[in-house]
């Protein structure tokens, strides 16, 4: 298991057998975060919707410029 430390942003592999986990660099054991991997939905939909927008901003300024 990828985990991240929010404390110093090391990011490092953890046994998940182990139940005591800590930062190899900072020895934090507090603020250990499992690394993402996917992208969130709403980031998605988000970019989806940037990129609907500018193809319809564009196409519509190419429009108007037509005879």
């Amino acid at each position: 298991m990828r985990l991240l430390c929010s404390h110093c942003h090391t990011v490092f592999d953890h046994d998940p057998q182990d139940p005591h986990a800590a930062c190899p660099n900072c020895k934090v054991e507090a603020g250990l975060e499992p690394v993402k991997s996917e992208t969130p939905g709403p980031m998605k939909l988000f970019g989806t919707m940037v990129m609907i927008l500018a193809v319809v901003s564009i196409g519509g300024s190419v429009y108007t410029l037509l005879p």
